[in-house]
């Protein structure tokens, strides 16, 4: 099932349907977590149009565009600007960044930030639920007998 920024950018058409997006680890975009930041998503969305309200402002305008290309947005050290690879670009498919150090008349590098797969598989790393289940067993009992106990000797009578 895709998430929801996956079906934002198929509705945007900057995705193809039935794919889903990877994080690409050489973005620089991922937190501790290995998952990319809620202000990146938001940053691509906006940038392709593909928040789904008419006319709302997360939207980038053509000028705020070249604004961030041009690195003029604030806390920015150089431009940057998104595409998609694929489709002859020689790029595999996906979301790329254009970084631009120099200003946009200067040399430039790219960056992959989302790649298009057709499948994924996730496995669960820990067990939360059969965790959860042996403290329980363990703990319960005791931890109930003494609250229990504490109400029983503060109840008012």
């Amino acid at each position: 099932m895709p998430k929801r920024f996956e079906r934002a950018l198929q509705l945007a058409g900057v995705m193809p349907s039935g794919m889903f997006a990877i994080f690409a680890k050489r973005s620089n975009a991922l937190d501790q977590y290995g998952n990319i930041t809620q202000g990146k998503i938001v940053q691509i969305l906006a940038w392709f149009k593909a928040f789904p309200e008419t006319g709302y402002k997360a939207n980038m305008t053509d000028k705020t565009k070249e604004n961030l290309r041009r690195g003029k947005r604030k806390g920015m050290k150089w431009g940057v600007a998104y595409f998609r690879g694929g489709r002859g670009t020689g790029l595999p498919d996906g979301i790329w960044e254009r970084h631009y150090p120099n200003g946009t008349a200067g040399k430039s590098f790219v960056r992959p930030v989302l790649i298009y797969v057709r499948s994924v598989s996730y496995q669960s790393r820990f067990d939360f639920e059969g965790i959860a289940r042996s403290t329980v067993d363990k703990v319960w009992r005791d931890e109930f007998d003494k609250a229990l106990a504490q109400a029983i000797a503060t109840a008012r009578s």
